[in-house]
């Protein structure tokens, strides 16, 4: 129980590879996430233009 208190008391624990691991993995997540939804908005955009809406865009852009 001794070197369990301890190893928190530190602020380093054995598992902190995997919380790094964790971290990045939720760090690419989001990253693509954001990737996709810029994509997605320029579509939307374009095809306004294409079909002469312009007018609709601020509406996309207000979500």
């Amino acid at each position: 129980m001794p070197a369990a208190l301890s190893r928190f008391s530190t602020g380093r624990s054995s598992n902190s590879k995997g919380a790094r691991t964790q971290m990045i993995a939720a760090l690419l997540l989001a990253f693509r996430e954001g990737l996709e939804a810029a994509l997605i908005l320029g579509i939307v955009l374009s095809v306004l233009r294409r079909v002469g809406r312009r007018d609709q865009e601020r509406m996309v852009w207000f979500g």
